[in-house]
């Protein structure tokens, strides 16, 4: 096991390349954000809801055991993400939910339906800057997704620096296959949840590279603590990065 210092660490060529590669996800992932209407990311408006309920009730939904009842469908899923969303929304009226956010009654989720349409939501308008309301707090959302892609991108260069010190283009090559992989850009545009549990483990992947190369210093353990709670705490498949670090520590 090799020393922090001993790890081979990029020149300032590879680090402006990295900034270059990391500037143009981000222009790009915005790009989408923007683009893209309002409730058309996958189940997006649920999530949505999911996020104005924490942040207008100061409380998680309450699941009944069958269909009838439920409070918010996407009410199942561990509530950091949403969490999170209520809070840099916190301070946008979204009161206008129902009326801006309208499902189109055309669309049926069946693949070359001739009674398919398109667009999941209706669009009149609403879509258009400068925003306001509950489509303002969306785009927030969206924005913060960005950020959590921007951190994904990041964390797996450093995982591949560590995985492949001796390919040094390696890093870069992975860097770039993810940040302009179109359904990663897309992801990384919308609101889900499934944003903050890639930026997580693709943390959790950093951490588990490292400490199978250098020695682990007690305020690394509870990173990877963090790490792994937090994780568990996005989506129940994040539990899974339990026995990733578990493996490397091994």
């Amino acid at each position: 096991m090799r020393s922090e210092s001993e790890v081979d660490t990029p020149n300032r060529f590879h680090r402006r390349l990295l900034a270059l590669v990391c500037l143009a996800f981000a222009a790009t992932a915005g790009w989408y954000s923007i683009q893209i209407p309002a409730g058309e990311g996958v189940d997006e408006t649920p999530h949505f809801a999911y996020v104005r309920f924490v942040k207008e009730q100061r409380a998680l939904p309450i699941q009944p055991m069958e269909r009838k009842g439920v409070e918010v469908w996407m009410g199942h899923h561990p509530p950091l993400y949403y969490l999170l969303g209520g809070l840099v929304t916190s301070w946008i009226d979204t009161s206008d939910f129902q009326q801006v956010l309208r499902p189109n009654p055309h669309f049926v989720w069946a693949e070359n339906s001739g009674s398919n349409g398109w667009n999941v939501m209706l669009h009149f308008g609403q879509d258009i800057f400068p925003w306001r309301g509950a489509i303002l707090a969306l785009h927030v959302m969206r924005w913060l997704s960005v950020a959590f892609g921007m951190v994904a991108v990041i964390a797996i260069y450093n995982t591949t620096r560590y995985l492949l010190p001796d390919y040094r283009w390696a890093p870069l090559g992975a860097t770039s296959l993810v940040a302009f992989n179109p359904s990663f850009l897309f992801m990384s545009s919308t609101v889900h949840h499934d944003v903050l549990l890639t930026a997580i483990y693709s943390l959790g992947l950093w951490w588990a590279a490292r400490a199978v190369k250098v020695p682990l210093h007690k305020r690394d353990l509870w990173i990877g603590g963090l790490l792994a709670g937090a994780a568990a705490l996005t989506k129940l498949s994040g539990v899974t990065l339990v026995a990733v670090m578990g493996l490397a520590l091994v």
